[in-house]
Parts: structure tokens; C-alpha cells; sequence
């Protein structure tokens, strides 16, 4: 469901998720959100084979959620992953699965990896941290978030990061990282910008259609309906304006789904009305019978 919700908030993007390892206070996860339009091929890899990070490590205390994908635009291929290392795992042991999985990409190729990984960069004396660091940068990862990502009363650590290999045709790109300041979470947000030319697909849009059929269907049916909200149950109006939107969207699915836009429709230029295009009609039908005949009346008219 929260899929669902994510995409139809984001259209034209599609969200790539690795659940939470399930289990009592089960957290984390992973997950990747796509612009469908800018790449002519998306595909998901490591799922299930014995390079995952996952399937790399069969002890109890390491727990991996993570999610890869390889795509492909203008001839050119880029791997994405986003990884959640839960913080009680063995940190050697993640090194070493990551060791093996990035033994396999295409050096050739953009790869993009980033997550909370839970090893703290800022102690440069530790051995793991540095085993970490060493392991990427042997595979030509760079680290691009330097500074630290948690802060609290009594702590400054380095533990999101975004590590990227670049092609040598893109060394020399513009490129942008580092923090946002915001509260929303103990963690700030991360960002990575570099300057690429891709492939746009213009796909057409989804619209919702409230014309006379659908708005009699409605009109005949909303009294069976159930009320936007029933009974609240709680005072939070956080939770009853959840409500709302979930039994809102509920109505507006059934009675006017969303439907691809058509092609004719898709072509229009917004700014151009329909009195605009009646005026286009009417001039072009004087501009054809000056043209079948060529006096100065018809000629007036047309140019009028």
C-alpha cells in the first residue's frame, strides 16, 4: 500500500523497496525511487544470488536490507544501490560480503551506493572503519559525504554515506554533495548531484475525468457511501486527517480513476483555449475560400 501511495504522489517514478528484516521492533529498510522517464531499461540485481549481501553472511547478529538496480540510458549504465547495515552486525563481516558483491559490477559503468551503514568514518584510528574505507576505494569509490550525518548532545558521527565510482568520461563533471539541516529525523538528510545527460521519454500523464458519466455515477452512489470520517476514534488530527485522505482517494479511484491522458489531448498546448482554438478554426476556413477565391471581400474578411 505504501507503495502505491509513494507513486501516486510521484508520478512517473517507481519505488524500489527492501522491507524491514521482520521480527520484534522490526526497522530499517531499504529502497530506491526511480524516475521511470529518464532510463530506457531498469532491472533489479542481486536478488537472490550468492553475491547479495545478504546471502554473504549467515550469522545472527548481521542484518542487511538493500536494494540494487542497474540502469541503462544514451548507451550509457549506472548501478544504484541503497543499504541499511542494522547497527549490531559484524562490520568485518559486511566488508567482506561487500568485498565480493563489488568484485562483480562493471567497472565501466556509474555506480551510486548509499545508506545508513552504521560505521562511523569520523574515527580514523578504528581498523574496521578503515578495512571499509580501504575496501572501497580498491573497486576506485570515493566517499562523498565527509562530514558527520548524527548529531546529538554528546555525539558527532559519520554513519549515511555515498560512495561513487565514476567512469573516466565523467571524472570531470560537475558534482555537488553533503548535509541538509532538518529535523524530520536523528539523521540528517544526505545528497549527491552530478551532471548527466540523459534520455527523457515523454510518457503521458495520468488524469482523473469528471465528466457526465462519471459524475452521475457518482451522484447516484454517494449515499451508499460510508462518510470521509466514520468515527473518529482518536483525537490525533494527525491520524483523522490520514483518514480523510485514505477514504477520500478511496472515493476517487472508484468513481473517477485515473486513466492515461490520450494522445490528442497530450499534444494540446495548455495556454491555447478552446475559444482560442475556435478563432484558429474560423480563420482558417476564410483563409481557404480567399485562396478559392482570390477578390478583396474574401481577402478583408480573412485578414480582419
Amino acid at each position: 500500500a505504501i507503495i502505491n501511495e509513494i507513486e501516486e504522489i510521484f508520478q512517473n517514478y517507481k519505488l524500489y523497496i527492501d522491507a524491514p528484516t521482520p521480527g520484534k521492533g522490526s526497522k530499517g529498510g531499504a529502497g530506491i525511487l526511480i524516475n521511470k522517464n529518464s532510463f530506457d531499461h531498469i532491472e533489479e540485481i542481486f536478488e537472490n544470488n550468492n553475491e547479495s549481501l545478504k546471502n554473504n553472511c549467515t550469522c545472527n547478529n548481521c542484518k542487511i536490507e538493500n536494494k540494487w538496480l542497474r540502469l541503462k540510458s544514451n548507451n550509457n549504465t549506472y548501478v544504484v544501490a541503497s543499504v541499511y547495515r542494522h547497527p549490531n552486525g559484524n562490520t568485518n563481516h559486511f566488508t567482506e560480503a561487500l568485498q565480493k558483491l563489488l568484485n562483480t559490477l562493471d567497472k565501466k559503468s556509474t555506480c551510486i551506493i548509499a545508506g545508513d551503514i552504521n560505521i562511523d568514518l569520523m574515527k580514523q584510528d578504528n581498523s574496521n572503519a578503515n578495512l571499509y574505507l580501504e575496501t572501497l576505494m580498491e573497486h576506485n569509490f570515493l566517499p562523498y559525504i565527509c562530514i558527520p550525518t548524527r548529531i546529538t548532545d554528546n555525539s558527532a558521527t559519520l554513519i549515511d554515506h555515498i560512495n561513487v565510482r565514476l567512469p573516466v568520461n565523467q571524472i570531470h563533471n560537475k558534482i555537488s554533495s553533503g548535509n541538509l539541516i532538518n529535523d524530520i529525523s536523528d539523521h540528517l538528510p544526505n545528497f549527491f548531484i552530478i551532471d548527466l545527460e540523459l534520455s527523457t521519454i515523454k510518457e503521458r500523464p495520468l488524469i482523473r475525468l469528471y465528466n457526465k458519466k462519471n459524475i452521475q455515477h457518482f451522484n447516484n452512489n454517494i449515499t451508499n457511501e460510508p462518510p470521509l470520517i466514520p468515527h473518529p476514534r482518536s483525537n490525533d488530527p494527525n491520524i483523522l486527517l490520514a483518514e480523510f485522505t485514505f477514504n477520500l482517494n478511496r472515493l476517487l479511484n472508484t468513481y473517477f480513476p485515473l486513466i492515461r491522458i490520450s494522445r490528442k489531448k497530450f499534444k494540446e498546448k495548455s495556454y491555447i483555449s478552446n475559444e482560442i482554438k475556435v478563432m484558429i478554426k474560423e480563420r482558417n476556413k476564410l483563409y481557404h475560400i480567399y485562396i478559392n477565391d482570390r477578390i478583396n471581400i474574401n481577402k478583408e474578411k480573412w485578414l480582419k
